[in-house]
């Protein structure tokens, strides 16, 4: 007579997760011969993702490994990770982070990617002003603004920004949207250009065509300013 076991190997909790039920069953042939079958089942759980603006100044977008947009309360499949691109209004800069009502440590970036497990999760962005008043320059002209090295590009772009009346710049945002409104690339960069490869916040590339920079730079003065411009992509 076979022998019949049952093994199950649960993730991410019982209420979220992938659930791997394994049957197997083992015959007792002749001359000790042993032939062991293996049936696996795997069931995929979700989870329910929520996610805001803590007090507005800014909006918060989510998307997948694919770079596919989420929705604040969409069903999510539990144990993947998922990216959070936190985009504040002109004059403020993200506060902090927080999962599950606890503040994430040390993460005061524009991004923040976590995997998902377990029940409801929630992810929350708060914004502050900045300290100093920006300068807004609409578009950005061939004296100061955004410069690039190469306009269309087809690589890489490299993007850098000249301030006004010699003013050097000790910080530096760059975000990028394509022409549907969707954010494909958030840089900060130090007292040295920053450099696109062309890849999305999910890491595929972009297609040919337009895109806007938007740029705001601190200057060592502790002025503000931002510009913005078009950027080609042909190949």
């Amino acid at each position: 007579m076979p022998s019949k076991c049952t093994q199950y190997n649960t993730t991410c909790g019982l209420e979220s997760g992938r659930n791997e039920k394994s049957e197997i069953v083992k015959f007792t042939m002749p001359a000790k011969n042993v032939v062991v079958g293996v049936i696996t089942e795997n069931v995929t759980y979700e989870s329910v993702l929520t996610f805001s603006v803590i007090g507005g100044n800014g909006t918060l977008i989510s998307m997948d490994y694919n770079a596919n947009e989420i929705k604040s309360g969409d069903n999510v499949v539990c144990g993947n990770a998922y990216t959070f691109v936190a985009i504040p209004d002109i004059g403020y800069r993200v506060k902090g982070w927080k999962h599950n009502g606890e503040i994430v440590q040390n993460n005061k970036n524009n991004n923040y990617e976590t995997e998902i497990s377990g029940g409801e999760s929630e992810v929350t962005v708060e914004f502050e002003p900045i300290s100093t008043p920006i300068i807004d320059t609409p578009k950005s002209d061939n004296r100061y603004g955004i410069m690039f090295k190469q306009n269309p590009v087809s690589e890489k772009a490299e993007i850098s920004v000249i301030l006004p009346n010699d003013e050097k710049s000790v910080e530096t945002k760059i975000i990028i949207y394509d022409m549907t409104g969707n954010v494909v690339f958030v840089g900060v960069d130090y007292h040295r250009p920053t450099i696109w490869n062309l890849q999305n916040n999910g890491g595929r590339s972009v297609a040919n065509g337009t895109y806007l920079v938007i740029a705001e730079s601190k200057s060592i003065n502790g002025n503000a300013y931002r510009y913005s411009t078009k950027l080609g992509v042909k190949r």
